[in-house]
């Protein structure tokens, strides 16, 4: 069979073309399910949480028409626009069938990256129906379009945009843009014109999906372009290269007002570089170097090389590191051999232009991180079409001077098709869980702060395990990072542990540190005040919220929280128009009900108390303190059965056993509160005598 592999798949019926089509159809199906198999139980990670698991769009219980019409406007920041609206439907989707269950999410992901290998071998099929390729002799086409499809489909590059369940956005985006350029060669070979206007109809519709699914599809119509000229147009002709530029300037036009459209001002990255350690030249002159990373990458695609994150140095100049200008005359140079060779050598000028043309958008000047594989997925489409080109024609060519060279060629193209393959499917084990993901992240990251603190939350801290995390956190504080936010990140966690533990001096500490680090940083500054309370500085506390009233960042925790500390300073009618406004905004928020109902008690307005009291205890009737406040203001008002009811139900929600040590946190958590529990105390004592001595529950004599 090893021998026979290239002479296999040619053939020159139409008959044969499509027994050779399905016979490769099932080996690209067989290939990438077996390689991904070991994905179905990965786990979910990092963006995977806000963009679909914690988001509350995506996670629908029915499929109704205003359920649906939700999902296109699932951006976790709240964007008003359609924001990659069918990515965001298909999650839903897969959340209404199988909620958060990771099964049927991947197998989706795997479906969309079978379907677009597929179609990527008919794509190539249908590159040797054009002028520039038809009827030149030598060519195996089906050979040559399952080679390219295969290789592309097991290398282990591609797993970050398949195997990482977010990224179906990337792979969506790059399967409807297959798709209409698909349609789009379909329509340009169709006699009929009808069939081209169905055709060029469908390529429209997948553009629009392929946009909708990731921004960086809106580069398709400049694919298109090199498409028609290089495969349909003679560029040897001066006046057709004149019309490609203007029409490549015409696109680029057109794909800005689409960003214009879509995503607001396309030029509103600029506002983000404050946040990073780069500017838009020094990430321009970086990209030139991680472009030609990444080509190393897809052609030596060994799982040691691949990584979630990587430590990329920035490039301060032409000369800084030396590898940049290098690495920009290597691009620049294979930029200009694709324009050149457009003419004679079409096959491999389509696949360097089409590379770089879909890198413009993540791989230029927007304020995107530096390196992500995922970003090669629709790039790398067409690159391995003229290694599929030269192996066919050497292997054409020792078939008639050596045949012992030939069947070693085809063995080596079997071995590098089961090398990628297993490659891959060793790479996926990498994305088996947080840990093996953020541990094999941070061995391949030793100076990334962000990959020491992924593993350090994503892993440590959820699990409980605080000495670890911490220790990986102050880690990765010695290392670089490419946004300023990454080191407030870290800050702001350390804190959290401490607060956690009740290490209030150490958590007040670190998050002073972030804020210094990053001032912007507004849930640093509330955190920061609720931990001065809890250290009884309460002048500090209103001084930190202050800031944030200032700047008009002060939300609903905020203001709670500022009402706190009004009625710590027995500021009670300020205090109660604080929460009062803040009902407003959130009516069914349980802790601002009670907070209301504890500002009118110390006012003295018990009536108004109980009221506000009562709405919090419908939103939440099992939390016990307020079952003690409504006790409490019972014995004010002297209703003593009503007294007896709610320190039942007290005792009820807290146990008996719990009972001391509640009360003990409430004189130290809700000293604001500034009521005594001296007069309720004897009666709780006496009711846990009662049940202590078996008063209580007895059904009659024994």
């Amino acid at each position: 069979m090893i021998k026979n592999l290239s002479v296999y798949f040619k053939t020159k019926d139409k008959f044969g073309q499509i027994y050779k089509s399905a016979f490769a159809f099932i080996i690209l199906t067989f290939l990438c399910i077996v390689i991904y198999s070991n994905s179905i139980g990965a786990s979910w990670h990092f963006d995977d949480y806000e963009n679909i698991l914690e988001n509350t769009r995506v996670q629908i219980k029915d499929i109704q028409p205003a359920t649906l019409s939700k999902t296109f406007f699932a951006s976790p920041e709240g964007k008003p626009t359609p924001y990659r609206s069918v990515a965001y439907f298909s999650f839903a989707i897969n959340a209404y069938f199988g909620g958060k269950e990771v099964v049927g999410y991947h197998i989706v992901n795997i479906a969309v990256h079978l379907i677009t290998a597929l179609i990527l071998f008919l794509t190539v099929l249908k590159l040797f129906e054009t002028p520039k390729l038809k009827g030149q002799s030598g060519y195996q086409p089906i050979f040559i379009a399952f080679l390219t499809a295969a290789l592309w489909a097991v290398n282990p590059i591609q797993t970050q945009a398949v195997t990482y369940i977010v990224q179906r956005m990337a792979s969506m985006a790059a399967m409807f843009c297959i798709i209409g350029l698909y349609f789009y060669l379909s329509g340009r070979l169709a006699a009929r014109p009808i069939h081209r206007f169905w055709f060029f109809t469908f390529c429209g519709g997948s553009y629009c999906l392929a946009v909708l699914s990731k921004e960086n599809a809106a580069l398709l119509p400049l694919s298109l372009l090199f498409a028609e000229f290089i495969f349909f147009r003679d560029c040897r002709n001066p006046k057709e290269m004149q019309r490609l530029f203007f029409l490549l300037a015409v696109g680029t036009v057109a794909v800005i007002v689409l960003a214009f459209v879509l995503v607001g001002n396309p030029f509103g990255f600029i506002n983000g570089y404050p946040n990073r350690t780069f500017t838009p030249l020094q990430r321009l002159l970086t990209e030139t170097r991680v472009l030609i990373h990444y080509l190393s990458q897809i052609f030596y695609p060994a799982p040691t090389r691949l990584s979630l994150y990587h430590d990329f140095t920035v490039s301060k100049s032409l000369f800084h590191p030396w590898t940049t200008l290098p690495s920009m005359t290597i691009i620049l140079l294979l930029i200009s051999l694709g324009l050149k060779w457009m003419s004679h050598r079409p096959i491999l000028s389509f696949a360097i232009l089409f590379f770089f043309v879909n890198h413009l958008i993540e791989s230029t000047v927007i304020g995107l991180e530096l390196v992500f594989e995922h970003r090669n997925y629709l790039p790398s489409l067409f690159l391995f079409m003229p290694v599929a080109v030269g192996l066919d024609r050497l292997i054409a060519f020792y078939g008639r001077k050596n045949r012992a060279m030939q069947r070693i060629l085809v063995f080596a193209v079997l071995l590098v098709i089961v090398g990628f393959g297993t490659g891959t499917f060793i790479r996926n084990q990498a994305w088996a869980n947080e840990k093996t993901l953020w541990e094999d992240t941070l061995s391949k990251a030793p100076n990334s702060i962000r990959a020491h603190h992924e593993l350090a939350y994503q892993y440590y801290e959820k699990s409980g395990n605080y000495d670890a995390a911490l220790m990986l956190y102050h880690q990765g504080l010695k290392c670089g990072g490419q946004n300023i936010y990454e080191k407030t990140l870290s800050l702001n966690n350390i804190a959290s542990i401490h607060f956690t533990r009740g290490e209030y001096n150490k958590a007040e500490y670190y998050w002073k540190e972030a804020i210094a680090s990053y001032p912007k940083y507004k849930q640093a500054y509330y955190r920061l005040a609720l931990t001065q309370t809890r250290l009884d500085k309460w002048s500090d506390a209103d001084e930190t919220l202050t800031n944030l009233i200032e700047k008009r960042s002060c939300g609903l925790k905020c203001s709670q929280l500022k009402g706190i500390i009004l009625l710590k300073e027995n500021n009670h009618e300020h205090a109660a128009e604080i929460f009062k406004n803040n009902i407003k905004n959130s009516p069914r928020d349980w802790q601002n009900l009670m907070l209301s109902g504890v500002a009118f008690s110390m006012t003295g307005n018990i009536e108004k108390a109980n009221f506000f009291l009562r709405l919090a205890e419908a939103q939440r009737p099992r939390e016990p303190l307020i079952a003690l406040l409504l006790a409490k203001n019972s014995l004010i008002s002297g209703s003593d059965d009503a007294i007896q009811s709610h320190l039942d139900k007290f005792i009820t929600l807290v146990g008996v056993p719990q009972i001391q040590q509640y009360l003990h946190r409430v004189k130290k958590h809700y000293s604001y509160i500034n009521f005594s529990l001296d007069e309720l105390q004897p009666l709780i004592q006496r009711k846990i005598n009662k049940i202590e001595s078996g008063l209580f529950g007895d059904k009659g004599p024994i």
